[in-house]
């Protein structure tokens, strides 16, 4: 089952780890060929045991948990491509926080605590799907996990509907505030479009 494609960590950092992918993530074209399956495996086994592996694998601990380091070795040894994939929608997981994180601190904590319930339901989903008898335990995980995942996505988008509001507010305010300056916007749009400027643009 394919995954739906952090706090001292950096952007830097996930930027450095989408570099180093690029080339898993796109194996099918010319550019980046592999001679076979296991060379591929090989290639992407040496990068998560690197430096920068080792410091991306802190930052899926931190923020997920190892189960989430184990079950991307795990896709590495059945669907290699999945594992790509798997590591590039983390990476994404982990720049939309970081971007948040400074705009929003609590919207960013919200997002990635509704996105740890979703990657570990994909987990569990992915162990039910691969189990062989009795797997009640797991889907009541799953259950829990996804309980979890409800509220944690309400109270994100409660957030979501904040900045929504605050943000139609602004502009509200601004709208109303415009009638008042028709003549210097009139004015202003004159200027732009005859290239009659006063030469102080930055």
């Amino acid at each position: 089952m394919k995954m739906n494609p952090i706090h001292h960590y950096s952007l830097p950092l996930l930027a450095a780890v989408a570099i180093l992918w690029t080339p898993f993530l796109h194996a099918e074209e010319e550019e980046y060929e592999f001679e076979d399956e296991e060379d591929f495996q090989e290639e992407m086994i040496e990068f998560l045991d690197s430096e920068e592996g080792e410091e991306w694998k802190g930052f899926v601990r931190e923020n997920f948990s190892q189960d989430t380091v184990d079950y991307i070795y795990d896709l590495l040894e059945e669907e290699p491509m999945e594992a790509a994939e798997a590591v590039e929608y983390l990476n994404e997981i982990g720049e939309e926080y970081f971007f948040a994180l400074e705009e929003n601190p609590d919207f960013a904590r919200a997002f990635i605590r509704f996105q740890r319930h979703e990657v570990a339901s994909y987990q569990l989903a992915t162990k039910i799907d691969r189990s062989r008898g009795d797997s009640d335990q797991l889907r009541s995980e799953l259950m829990d996990e996804l309980d979890k995942a409800f509220e944690a996505k309400i109270e994100l988008e409660k957030l979501e509907l904040k900045q929504l509001e605050e943000e139609v507010k602004r502009l509200s305010e601004l709208l109303d505030e415009k009638p008042n300056k028709k003549e210097a916007i009139i004015d202003r749009r004159f200027k732009d479009l005859v290239g009659d400027s006063d030469g102080l643009e930055w």
